[in-house]
């Protein structure tokens, strides 16, 4: 990476459902999230040109450093980001936290966003890793939901968020949750494969 690169001249730049861009972008969400990136390339191809799904390049108009997929989030004016990346070349160098904050300049309302429950880790690599992403998601500003659990198809996930969602009881939160995904996935069946509890 450019040690001399100027932050100050990255940008969000939108990427239309047609551009030529979008099937790279879902072959680097598989790269980047593997097991993780479980939104069929059919759905997420078929939200975007909804205008459900959208997606944002941070770039300074040459190249590309990272992403973010995202949709609104109704009755809450922010955004629910689904997807999040620095490129692996340009990865440590404070960009992931620059993204973050050009994200919350353009959704003031809130940012949210799911991240992997280090409790169900498979090994001790995979819980570390996890309590690292959450660490970086509470240095720019996001905080847990404490008390709720997600399941999303069988992931066991947390949600994080950088305003207060309004308050909801459990099944007024079930609702929403799954609406939110429902957007999305549209699925009939979609209450059996996204849960959600509280503790």
């Amino acid at each position: 990476m450019d040690k001399q690169l100027d932050q100050t001249k990255l940008f969000l730049q939108p990427l239309a459902p047609e551009s030529n861009g979008v099937e790279p972008l879902f072959s680097q969400v598989t790269r980047d999230f593997g097991r993780f990136a479980h939104i069929p390339r059919f759905m997420m191809r078929s939200a975007m040109k909804k205008g459900i799904l959208h997606a944002v390049l941070l770039t300074d108009g040459m190249e590309e450093f990272g992403y973010a997929i995202y949709q609104y989030v109704p009755d809450y004016e922010g955004i629910h980001i689904i997807y999040l990346a620095i490129n692996p070349s340009y990865r440590s160098h404070g960009l992931g936290g620059l993204l973050l904050e050009r994200l919350n300049a353009s959704f003031p309302a809130g940012l949210l966003l799911e991240v992997e429950d280090p409790e169900h880790a498979k090994n001790d690599e995979d819980a570390l890793i996890s309590h690292r992403r959450i660490a970086f998601y509470e240095r720019n500003g996001l905080h847990l939901k404490n008390g709720v659990k997600l399941s999303n198809f069988g992931h066991p996930l947390l949600l994080m968020t950088s305003q207060e969602l309004p308050e909801l009881n459990e099944q007024q939160f079930r609702t929403f949750y799954q609406t939110l995904c429902n957007r999305v996935y549209r699925l009939p069946l979609l209450s059996l494969a996204v849960k959600v509890t509280y503790e």
